[in-house]
């Protein structure tokens, strides 16, 4: 039996375990991105199986398959640590304890304002929106190694924020807390608000229900959302671009609701 075929046949083994332990429960769709960080492990993988195909050494190539097969299950035991990271956190308390360094921001409260649009460029991690009467905005974020920005800017009556907590890919073997940049968000609660929030691979929790929120746009990796809205709003628009994501979505009773669901085929 050729080398190459057990490989093939050790990935495709690892993907079907990988979906079925999906569907049963037992694994997460972040069991993907747990996968997809050990890239190099399969080149070197394939490297050992040319450089030992031939000659006195051929029984090394056997390590080839073991070694993608040691990935597939170091991704499913790093799935496990990566979700109970996030049931470890609560986020709607002011004496959350960040595991790393974290930045504050904060803008004071104007009421001359009609509107705010806010929008995030967040890193794998998991961040809670809630509402505040205090300010405009405020936010903890949690960071590895580059600091978050937020920036203000505005005219006469509206006003936009611009927050960027996405540090650079780091492929690093081992201590997977680096990716795990945690934010806790405050937005207004007495003006029109617009949410965009683009990011990898996070766990995303969002309670709207006392937000005047118009209009809201996720655009995720594989992610596990909750969105939890309310009716002070005449008409919200919500909108999810994501993989293979976990959506939760709350309403009130009262609240009608209209689902279009768009799927896209390679």
């Amino acid at each position: 039996m050729k080398i190459s075929s057990v490989r093939w046949g050790i990935i495709l083994l690892g993907i079907g375990l990988f979906f079925l332990a999906i569907n049963l429960g037992y694994l997460t769709h972040h069991v993907w991105w747990s996968l997809i960080r050990l890239w190099p492990v399969f080149i070197i993988a394939i490297g050992i199986e040319m450089i030992f195909q031939r000659g006195s050494l051929r029984f090394l190539a056997v390590l080839s398959p073991l070694v993608i097969a040691a990935a597939f299950v170091y991704a499913a035991f790093a799935d496990n640590d990566y979700n109970k990271f996030y049931r470890r956190h609560t986020f709607n308390s002011n004496d959350y304890d960040y595991s790393h360094d974290s930045k504050r921001f904060e803008f004071e409260r104007d009421d001359s304002l009609k509107s705010l649009k806010v929008n995030f460029d967040f890193t794998a991690g998991q961040i809670w929106i809630g509402p505040t009467s205090r300010s405009l905005f405020s936010g903890d974020f949690e960071y590895w190694r580059e600091p978050p920005t937020c920036k203000l800017k505005r005219d006469l009556y509206t006003a936009e924020i611009f927050v960027n907590s996405e540090e650079n890919d780091r492929w690093i073997f081992g201590n997977r807390k680096h990716d795990n940049n945690d934010a806790r968000v405050f937005i207004g609660d007495y003006l029109p608000v617009e949410i965009r929030l683009k990011s990898t691979a996070a766990s995303i929790d969002m309670d709207l229900a006392d937000i005047i929120v118009d209009n809201v746009r996720i655009d995720a990796g594989a992610s596990d959302i909750g969105i939890k809205l309310g009716c002070r709003s005449k008409e919200i628009s919500v909108k999810i671009d994501s993989g293979a994501s976990k959506v939760r979505l709350s309403l009130p009773y009262e609240m009608g609701i209209k689902l279009k669901r768009i799927r896209r085929w390679l």
